[in-house]
């Protein structure tokens, strides 16, 4: 079972042993967002220049380098859909958390925070899958528009 900072007692914090446990958990969630980010960015920005030299007229497209402009394109749309999915789901996950705090803070009942904690758990589960989705598919779209430009250097 994953271990959380909610898991540990107020007096258990001052431990030695936890502060580091939980510099590192702040560090981790704060890395994971800076990349989700800059993939998020790179892939708006590759699928604005493709527009743009979609809409410049000036490039004359063989059927294969057709191909692999359009899988390009895809690619790069599927990569920033997921990227703004993971994005909503992290804030998903926050507020959850925030709210796991709340009830740990204050009288709760074991059933609701038991139940908040396992949907917390599944949206962590689910970023981390996003996140993979978002960037495999912007390293296949970015694959697929380098194929598309030595094609136009070579034909």
């Amino acid at each position: 079972m994953e271990i959380n900072e909610f898991d540990f007692d107020k007096n258990d914090i001052k431990n030695k042993n936890t502060k580091p446990f939980i510099r590192w958990q702040q560090i981790t969630i704060s890395q994971m967002g800076y990349t989700i980010n800059l993939i998020l960015g790179l892939a708006i920005a590759s699928f604005g220049f493709s527009l743009n030299i979609l809409f410049e007229n000036k490039i004359i497209f063989s059927c294969f380098t057709k191909t692999l402009f359009i899988c390009s394109l895809i690619f790069q749309i599927i990569s920033i859909g997921f990227g703004l999915w993971v994005v909503i789901n992290r804030l998903k996950d926050f507020r959850i958390t925030t709210q796991i705090a709340r009830l740990k803070d204050s009288e709760y009942t074991n059933s609701e925070a038991e139940s908040k904690r396992q949907f917390s758990i599944k949206l962590g589960e689910r970023t981390w899958c996003l996140f993979r989705i978002q960037l495999f598919s912007f390293g296949i779209g970015i694959f697929f528009s380098t194929i598309f430009f030595i094609g136009k250097l070579l034909f």
